[in-house]
């Protein structure tokens, strides 16, 4: 027996009926709405840089390559990659860029991995004050730990600037690799950004089964085989997702770099912006570049990555490596000391230089002379141009400062907002479809901003103020 073909009619209510389906369910509408959203707020940045890279810019060289005040044209591209001036404005900074961003994710990795480990399979002493203590470096900004090694380890015999506390003090004089260029850069990013990799790795750690690395020590495996087999595999993830976040902010951080004296792909964008904008465009297409192959082999990994299940269930207890009765303390206050200054000593650093008559500069501690000690740059009422003010007003009374202080708390409330509501959002209905492709789209696209150099998006997004806020939300 033959069925009759559905009519018109039919196929209209079969579609209008799936809709209605559709539309019931709110992950569906909250990933239809974000997704156009993203899409929208993530690409325009991305094609108003593209166009940037051909674009001819009056007063700049491309116009004097190309003859031409307007219109478009591929001498920026040219100039910038076979010029006599590309080893300097690319390749260097490229070079440096990448070296950066590997060795900060390997010092964040290995520092906030031990760290997390320590912290959560071992009976160290002090973990509850350590693991809080421990964030501060993030949650400060990082040209703050990059000041603080400079006001540390500077000397004029070696930078040519103002004596660091270790040279006015203890007439220390640390090297030139050591004070600037790429050594410090990556260990004040690493230690920035080490945070990533203690929350992440230590979240896998806490819910790990006990019984697969119990099953393997009664099975007479050792230990080095049961950390390779079992338990690195367990934490890939975390670990894959730490050199995604790392990675990408190592790779447009201009701050550091810039306080640090060493040239990366960001800190060239900024030098070649004003005369060579086409060709500054191009690093930042590099930089997105780089940012979206991290993210693509991200979740290649991920795809393949192992599981484990045991007869019994998962155990709800974790083993903990018995450290010994000294090493317990002896490792705890090593910690300790590098928390202090990596979290405390900043602060204190920064506190105490609001006093210094000139800050940064520590030379009046050869004398131990106190008395310089000054407070004009809090009470200073007075526009004065004696005694190193410049005109401002101290803190107390500058108008301009507080202005500043309350533009920024509100900028960083209403970005709090928007991100934390935003990524809710996009969690609740990711999770809701992890199977659908378009959930996995709109989670790939939500985290496409943050590997997206946000000097080069900030200059993209003058023209729509909108796209920045919605930049900062998409990685919530």
């Amino acid at each position: 027996m033959q069925t009759a073909a559905p009519t018109r009619a039919m196929k209209r209510r079969i579609r209008l009926n799936k809709l209605k389906t559709f539309f019931s369910k709110p992950q569906n509408i909250i990933l239809l709405v974000l997704g156009i959203v993203l899409t929208v707020t993530t690409v325009a940045p991305i094609v108003a840089i593209a166009k940037d890279t051909i674009t001819i810019h009056p007063g700049t060289i491309d116009a004097n390559l190309s003859g031409r005040s307007e219109g478009y044209t591929l001498a920026n591209y040219i100039d910038l990659f076979t010029s006599r001036t590309s080893k300097a404005n690319l390749w260097t900074p490229l070079l440096n860029t990448l070296l950066l961003s590997t060795i900060s994710c390997v010092v964040s990795i290995v520092f906030g991995g031990v760290f997390a480990f320590l912290i959560t399979r071992t009976n160290l002493k002090f973990r509850k004050y350590l693991s809080s203590i421990f964030i501060f470096p993030y949650i400060m900004p990082q040209w703050t730990l990059a000041v603080v090694w400079k006001n540390l380890f500077y000397s004029n015999a070696v930078t040519h600037s103002a004596d660091g506390l270790l040279a006015s003090v203890f007439h220390i004089t640390m090297p030139a690799w050591w004070c600037q260029g790429l050594f410090p850069s990556a260990m004040v990013l690493g230690l920035h950004y080490a945070p990533f990799a203690y929350i992440l790795i230590g979240g896998i750690f806490r819910n790990m089964d006990a019984n697969l690395e119990e099953a393997a020590t009664i099975l007479d495996t050792p230990r080095w085989k049961t950390m390779f087999r079992i338990t690195l595999p367990m934490i890939k993830p975390a670990i894959l997702s730490t050199i995604l976040l790392v990675f990408g902010s190592a790779m447009g951080s201009y701050p550091v770099p810039h306080y640090l004296n060493f040239e990366t792909l960001s800190t060239k964008y900024i030098s070649l912006n004003s005369s060579r904008t086409g060709e500054a465009s191009i690093l930042a297409i590099i930089m997105m570049i780089f940012g979206v192959a991290i993210l693509l082999a991200n979740q290649l990994t991920l795809k393949s990555r192992k599981s484990y299940t045991t007869v019994t269930g998962k155990s709800g207890q974790i083993s903990r490596f018995n450290l010994g009765n000294a090493g317990k303390y002896v490792i705890g206050a090593i910690f300790i000391v590098i928390t202090f200054f990596t979290s405390i000593y900043p602060i204190i650093s920064f506190a105490f230089e609001t006093f210094l008559p000139n800050p940064g500069d520590y030379s009046f501690l050869y004398t131990g002379n106190v008395a310089n000690l000054t407070t004009k740059w809090w009470i200073t009422a007075e526009n004065v141009t004696e005694n190193g003010m410049y005109g401002q007003q101290g803190m107390l009374y500058n108008k301009t400062i507080w202005h500043a202080y309350g533009g920024t708390l509100l900028v960083s409330v209403a970005c709090a907002l928007t991100a934390g509501t935003i990524g809710t959002l996009i969690g609740y209905a990711v999770s809701k479809n992890r199977r659908n492709k378009w959930a996995n789209y709109v989670n790939n696209i939500a985290f496409l901003p943050y590997l997206m150099p946000s000097i080069a998006v900030g200059v993209a997004s003058v023209c729509e103020p909108r796209v920045a806020e919605l930049h900062a939300a998409a990685f919530g």
